[in-house]
């Protein structure tokens, strides 16, 4: 731990070095604030939450550490883990043409989710 006690910042901070590699991203936990000062997040009370890599990492690690190390060896992304985890939706492109854009929702949405959206679409 350094002290940062007799400076203006006023604040202990943990530091570590982070390497390049994925594997030494995923184990730290380590995140820059918004003062790009280095906290340790174990000794946050407050949940992190977002899209950021850090983010995804640490919530598969948590709940899905089967996923967190097929990320870590390379297999599949962090985003494409957190879909296959439940944690986030597949999004989808709808095209600006109608025609095409009604057979994009038949691909993805079941007949009764189209049903919802033709009555959330009529004034």
């Amino acid at each position: 731990m350094l002290d940062l006690s007799g400076m203006d910042a006023g604040l202990s901070v943990g530091v570590g070095v982070i390497g390049a590699d994925a594997a030494t991203q995923a184990i730290s936990e380590k995140e820059v604030n918004h003062n790009n000062i280095m906290i340790d997040q174990k000794d946050n009370t407050q949940a992190i939450q977002g899209t950021s890599r850090t983010y995804a990492l640490r919530r598969l690690r948590k709940d899905r550490p089967d996923l967190h190390e097929r990320v870590i060896n390379g297999v599949m992304t962090p985003h494409g883990a957190m879909i296959e985890a439940g944690f986030r939706r597949q999004p989808i492109t709808i095209p600006r043409d109608v025609e095409k854009a009604a057979q994009k929702l038949r691909e993805v949405f079941t007949e009764d989710e189209i049903d919802m959206l033709v009555m959330h679409l009529q004034y």
